[in-house]
Parts: C-alpha cells; structure tokens; sequence
C-alpha cells in the first residue's frame, strides 16, 4: 500500500521511517547505526527487528526517527547508515501525529 508519492514537506515536528540490513551479521552493527542517531541528538520512536527469510540468525531493521529527511543531522545520519547496510529503505517522512487536546 502506497500512502503518498512524495514525502511531505518539512514542518519542524515531522518523523521519518527506515529500513535496514546488514551484509553480516557482528557485533556492533547495530550499535554503530545507533550512534548516528545519538550522535546528531536523533531521538528514536521505534525500532525493531524482523527476521530475513533468506537467512538463519539475519534480520532487517524498521526505525521511527524524529525528524525530516530533509533536515541536515537527520540527512547525514542517514548517508552515514546507508553505507553500513547492504539494504537500505526510507519508506517516507511525515509530520508527526499530535492528538488533539480535550
């Protein structure tokens, strides 16, 4: 199912959603995905894992991130953690759901 064909534009409470895989699997991977975050002050809605059907003990990662994927912290992070997966998906960035006040 296709929400959107175009992320939404920037509106400063926005959030971004992700996937990931590594090409192997060791400590520390992960970890280093999740310093890029913590690093640029990234805070993170989700994340969990799924396993790869391809492979025993291999899974792939689905992130919530506070952000546009236009903002620049949030933009280098993503560059960063691109070049550490073998596969890498932004399934889109959004403004963040705010309930209304009663």
């Amino acid at each position: 199912m296709v929400l959107a064909l175009a992320d939404s534009p920037p509106t400063g409470r926005d959030r971004t959603s992700l996937c990931f895989s590594f090409a192997e699997d060791k400590p520390g991977l992960l970890a280093s995905v999740m310093q890029e975050f913590a690093s640029r002050g990234i805070n993170l809605a989700k994340i969990e894992s799924r396993p790869l059907k391809q492979a025993f003990g291999r899974y792939y990662f689905l992130v919530d991130c506070e952000g546009h994927r236009q903002d620049p912290p949030l933009a280098q992070a993503l560059a960063n953690i691109q070049a550490k997966t073998i596969l890498f998906k932004i399934f889109g960035s959004y403004p963040k759901y705010e309930a209304p006040e009663k």
